[in-house]
């Protein structure tokens, strides 16, 4: 009576590997076959000689997908009786590269590794041969064993495949043959579906694979792990690039073309793609989940920075000191410029003449540092249950104001120390704004006005803000129309802060009113009196100490008036600044030390560019139109992007921006197609080590720099970022 094995009351794969305990060798016919199932015999497989007569021979039957079936069953025709020796070997491609796909599911681990590579010594040896049978689909499960007892043959028939599944985890249905007759008859059909015209040897195959894969024997070279990483990465873009044409009419570089093509992969698989310029990455500053910015840019973005675009499209190639180029479709080239960093130095003394040395004193740094910054964070002054209730117009302030209140404080303080690293006047002029904004508040306290506030959220901290003071009218955020025009009137008034603060006071509950929220005064406490009093006080000790900026006594300035008189006197050069102040303040004043065809542009400039057409009228294709061609341009970053100003080939940062993107701006509007000079210099101020300490703004830097290489795949220079002491001391940093 056979014996029933159905993995539930009882398991097959127990009874198997007793079976194969003391036998010669095996015939194994089954519908698939993977490692794990494998694994769990091949031990037993390892006694085999590896004879003609002592081996295990396993045949695997094709097994077709359920419609296939079900279509080929309905077909009208009667080819599917029918195969060619060429179908038989797409088939046998077919099955190996499904068995090479195998060896990819899941983790490798030692397990697996160690099963492999007996595998392919035993296939090798001739332990196992492995043969496909191509003739038709085989459904058939049969586990036959040759041992020396009485009974030659037993074998296991019905519906287990040689999987870990089907030997032991899922319900099957087996039997155990004993019987002499029943046994032979077994023998005799595997051996006429073993020795079919259409069943295939692919011993040799399976173990090229295995000797190719992860769990060979000799340990793979880190550059093919590589190779096959980026193979893999690029599957995408090589899809793109192969499956799409462009139209004639479509004039454009190699590189160009080939983004076109990616992009439209991206669009017709994915239903988009992300067109942007590097200033996008800002996302990933205000994202909460940075990782998933990173997968959207993985998916959706195609990537072309210039040094990608260098090293794989331009031309000559083999050549690593030839000048790259690209070359236009008529025939003219453009070649890539070398970018050289440079740092422009200037020096502090002790002397009290020297007026940084005043302003970059401990004393000005402790009282920066003590500032109480209130109306940066009102509320934390706000009273917890006022007479009268806020109204729901008022609540939304208060609560907005919570919400903002440390990283606001934060800027602020920060923001100061990096208007002192730009420029002097520009530090002075915002210390008085400063005070005279508290002191308008403190005058809508002691005349129980409503409060003006002007930008308290997030907006203040986009760097489409940093052109103007965060305390001047102008930078105010406003999403309605104001009357008249957007001077800093607080500059325009005069006298005592007390009596400034009034007049400005009055223009701004009349002129520019809904430039601001307004809120009772009432509504908060007593002590957002003091905290006023006590900043402004202590910011008024502060512009004591340098009550008039002296332009002929500024280290810094001087500076760059030798850079533009004597280093390059007859050089365009275009100068960035951060802030207006600063900019304003620059092109004031290289115009008295004689530097003409000059101008400046911030973010108040009425036609920004006009201007850059008269600086680069050749980029712009403007020669012979333009008239009073510019020499030297003070800009903030609103010309940072957009435009082209590549006549230009010398570039000097000022002060250094916050976000590493518009470093990248800056130095790409004048490093772009069309640059005739063969190298483009980056000039940069560097902060005095004092305001360095406070802001960390060059290790800051240097980290942005090497996340930017990181995400974006650029390795440009744009700055001389000299190492910090840790490294002078010994301990390298690589700057890419």
């Amino acid at each position: 009576m056979p014996r029933i094995f159905d993995n539930m009351q009882k398991n097959l794969l127990p009874e198997l590997r007793n079976t194969l305990d003391g036998a010669i060798r095996a015939d194994f016919c089954v519908g698939y076959v993977n490692l794990r199932g494998w694994r769990s015999i091949e031990d037993k497989i390892e006694q085999f000689a590896g004879t003609e007569d002592a081996r295990c021979r396993l045949l695997v039957g094709m097994q077709a997908l359920p419609k296939d079936e079900l279509q080929s069953l309905l077909s009208l025709s009667n080819e599917g009786d029918r195969i060619s020796l060429n179908e038989v070997s797409k088939i046998k491609r077919r099955y190996v590269e499904e068995f090479r796909s195998q060896l990819t599911y899941g983790a490798p681990n030692n397990q697996d590794e160690a099963a492999l590579r007996r595998l392919s010594a035993q296939l090798k040896a001739g332990k196992v041969t492995v043969k496909l049978f191509a003739r038709h689909t085989l459904h058939a499960k049969l586990y036959l064993v040759y041992v020396l007892e009485k009974t030659p043959r037993i074998a296991f028939l019905g519906s287990s495949n040689l999987t870990l599944s089907g030997l032991s985890k899922q319900g099957e249905l087996n039997i155990d043959v004993n019987d002499h007759v029943a046994t032979e008859t077994l023998e005799t059909w595997f051996e006429d579906k073993w020795t079919d015209k259409f069943c295939v040897d692919i011993s040799q195959e399976l173990a090229e694979i295995i000797d190719e894969s992860w769990a060979k024997e000799e340990l793979t070279p880190p550059y093919h792990i590589y190779l096959k990483m980026v193979y893999h990465l690029s599957q995408e873009a090589r899809a793109g690039i192969n499956e799409y044409l462009l139209p004639k009419e479509f004039k454009l570089f190699d590189f160009q073309a080939a983004a076109v093509k990616i992009a439209a992969r991206h669009v017709n698989r994915r239903g988009g793609v992300i067109i942007a310029d590097v200033r996008s990455l800002k996302a990933f500053d205000f994202s909460q989940e940075p990782d998933d910015w990173r997968d959207l840019m993985r998916l959706f973005m195609v990537r072309r920075t210039r040094s990608f675009i260098k090293n794989n499209y331009a031309e000559p190639k083999g050549d690593p000191t030839a000048r790259k180029y690209l070359e236009f479709p008529d025939g003219t080239r453009s070649y890539f410029p070398n970018r050289i960093p440079k740092t422009a130095k200037f020096s502090i003394s002790s002397d009290k003449e020297d007026l940084y040395s005043l302003l970059y004193s401990d004393r000005v740094v402790d009282v920066i540092n003590a500032l109480n910054l209130p109306r940066y964070g009102l509320g934390n002054f706000a009273i917890d249950k006022p007479v009268k209730s806020p109204t729901e117009a008022e609540q939304k302030i208060l609560d907005s104001l919570s919400r903002a209140g440390k990283r606001l404080m934060g800027f602020c303080r920060t923001n100061l120390f990096k208007r002192l690293e730009s420029s002097g006047i520009a530090f002075l002029q915002s210390i008085d704004r400063h005070i005279l904004r508290n002191y308008i508040f403190l005058h809508a306290i002691d005349n129980d006005l409503d409060i003006p506030i002007g930008t308290q959220d997030a907006a203040l901290l986009d760097p489409k803000n940093v052109d103007e003071d965060s305390d001047s009218l102008v930078s105010t955020d406003s999403d309605v129309e104001t009357e008249g025009d957007s001077d800093d009137v607080e500059g325009n008034a005069e006298g005592s802060y007390e009596k400034r603060a009034k007049f400005v006071y009055e223009l701004y509950a009349k002129k520019y009113k809904k430039r601001f929220k307004w809120i009772r005064s009432n509504l908060f406490k007593e002590d957002l009196k003091d905290a006023l009093l006590s900043d402004a006080q202590a910011l008024i000790q502060v512009i004591s100490l340098c009550p008039e900026w002296q332009a002929s006594k500024d280290r810094k300035l001087e500076t760059l008036v030798k850079l533009l008189t004597v280093d390059h006197i007859d050089r365009k050069v275009l100068i960035f600044t951060q802030f207006a102040d600063t900019a304003n303040y620059l092109g004031e004043q290289l115009t008295k030390f004689g530097i003409d065809k000059l101008a400046t542009v911030t973010g108040s400039t009425e036609n920004p560019t006009e201007l850059a057409y008269r600086f680069s009228p050749k980029s712009n294709k403007r020669l012979g139109v333009v008239v009073n061609e510019l020499r030297v341009l003070v800009a903030t970053d609103v010309l940072s992007e957009g435009q082209n100003l590549q006549d230009c080939d010398i570039i000097v940062n000022y002060d250094l921006p916050w976000a590493i993107i518009r470093l990248i701006q800056r130095a790409g509007r004048i490093d772009r197609i069309g640059q005739d000079s063969e190298r483009i210099l980056c000039y940069s101020f560097l902060p005095a080590d004092g305001v360095e300490d406070l802001i960390k703004l060059r290790s800051r830097l240097r980290q942005r720099l090497e996340e930017n290489a990181e995400v974006v795949g650029t390795d440009e220079s744009f700055c001389k970022l000299p190492q910090p002491a840790y490294a002078r001391m010994g301990l390298s940093i690589a700057l890419r």
